[in-house]
């Protein structure tokens, strides 16, 4: 990558960091996730089991599909027929009978249909993600820990904060990170409940985000031009 990408993707980097319940430093697993941007297109090292279902739990409650997918890979190792001792069941883990009962499941046999329990999942994330002001790191540590025990502006329990880090470690080792800058073009960020219309958020925002390339681009042209034009100033007074 030339000088002049790497200089334009640092800056497109911190630019579009996931909004956070508070500045500053929040800890090495909150960092993480605050300085991780998602793509609409993702690419992963290996194939995903019911990739068709998450892509359609992501669409409709916008949750980053590979966010939803990390989640899965650490919960179950994608194994529809899981059943932890505390009898949190499927792919996305779905306690049974409080939690799939708060998102509107009555039927335990409905958490081992995968695409049924990916949506379940997707909801719960959409809910947290909702409640801590989208911050993944806070929503994380609710899905694991619960969100009664999860403070807006507490410390988050040591557990809770492994879980986060756990499920970050999932999400660098599924992705397949194209190195070209111009993957810039499919930059989304988690998409806030107010603007759950889905595909015209999307747009919007990613046409707002390439009037900013461009105009980062422009800027980055112009200083390199101002820079060789100094340099040559200089030396041809040698």
């Amino acid at each position: 990558m030339s000088i002049r990408n790497k200089i334009f993707f640092f800056l497109i980097c911190c630019l579009f960091c996931f909004p956070s319940i508070s500045s500053g430093d929040c800890g090495r697993s909150c960092n993480n996730w605050k300085s991780t941007y998602f793509l609409v297109n993702p690419e992963y090292k290996k194939d995903i089991p019911f990739l068709r279902c998450f892509r359609k739990a992501s669409d409709l409650y916008g949750v980053p599909e590979s966010l939803l997918i990390s989640v899965a890979a650490g919960e179950s190792d994608f194994n529809s027929l899981a059943v932890s001792s505390s009898n949190a069941i499927g792919i996305m883990q779905i306690k049974w009978p409080i939690t799939a009962q708060h998102l509107g499941v009555n039927q335990q046999d409905l958490l081992f249909n995968p695409c049924i329990n990916i949506k379940l999942g997707a909801k719960y994330l959409r809910e947290l993600l909702t409640r801590y002001n989208n911050s993944v790191h806070h929503a994380l540590a609710a899905y694991y820990f619960g969100p009664s025990r999860v403070s807006v502006v507490d410390k988050i329990p040591k557990a809770a904060r492994n879980y986060s880090k756990y499920i970050f470690d999932h999400y660098v080792s599924l992705l397949s990170y194209r190195r070209d800058v111009e993957m810039l073009d499919e930059l989304v960020e988690v998409i806030s409940p107010e603007v759950l219309d889905g595909a015209a958020s999307k747009r919007n925002w990613i046409s707002s985000l390439n009037f900013e390339r461009s105009r980062l681009r422009k800027q980055v042209i112009r200083s390199s031009s101002k820079a060789k034009e100094d340099f040559k100033a200089r030396h041809s007074r040698l």
